[in-house]
């Protein structure tokens, strides 16, 4: 049996998204499967993509997603949350 590039592309991000999970669990990723011809939502699924983590086609989407994962990282967790004294 012969499998496509983006066949390949997508066991070989499956095995290495399993392993970084296994070393880092609560790691935030981003999966680049950058040029994939295929159907993303159905790669996404096989991918069993978890919580947070993205799967991202191109480098725009990448760098837009880490920038977005920077900004979240930088918010205080306290934030929007108003302090009240007790008297």
């Amino acid at each position: 049996m012969h499998l496509g590039a983006s066949a390949v592309a997508l066991l070989h991000a499956r095995d290495l998204y399993k392993r970084v999970q296994a070393q880092v669990p609560h790691a935030k990723v981003i999966i680049g499967l950058w040029k994939f011809s295929g159907d993303p939502v159905k790669a996404a699924a096989r991918l069993n993509i978890d919580g947070n983590d993205k799967l991202s086609l191109t480098l725009a989407q990448t760098v837009l997603q880490v920038s977005v994962y920077r900004d979240i990282e930088m918010i205080p967790q306290h934030a929007g949350v108003k302090a009240t004294k007790s008297k």
